[in-house]
């Protein structure tokens, strides 16, 4: 079971999300950290396995049973649908950054 811990960021529109795992510690800030954080966790090698996301007082908030399947998702908002979690789509300069730094490039 992985358990995340997640706050919103003081005076902005995100939130922060830390968890530990293999001995390793990770955080994030972004908009829907919990997912970003499921993604760097996979990414890390993590197995997929229930998760959890509490906050500091220890209330938990969000769960799931699979950490690869929220990973794939992404917080997403517009006027006519307001807030949303969505299939997760890199952005198009993350992708030519990593083609950038490849040693390949």
């Amino acid at each position: 079971m992985i358990r995340m811990t997640t706050w919103p960021k003081p005076n902005s529109r995100l939130d922060c999300a830390t968890a530990d795992w293999n001995a390793q510690h990770f955080s994030v800030e972004a908009r829907g950290a919990t997912t970003a954080l499921a993604r760097s966790l996979v990414a890390a090698g993590c197995p997929d396995q229930p998760w959890e996301a509490y906050t500091p007082s220890g209330v938990r908030g969000l769960y799931g049973k699979n950490l690869f399947a929220w990973s794939q998702r992404m917080l997403a908002e517009d006027d006519r649908n307001g807030l949303r979690f969505v299939r997760y789509r890199e952005h198009p300069m993350i992708a030519l950054q990593r083609e950038q730094n490849s040693p390949d490039a």
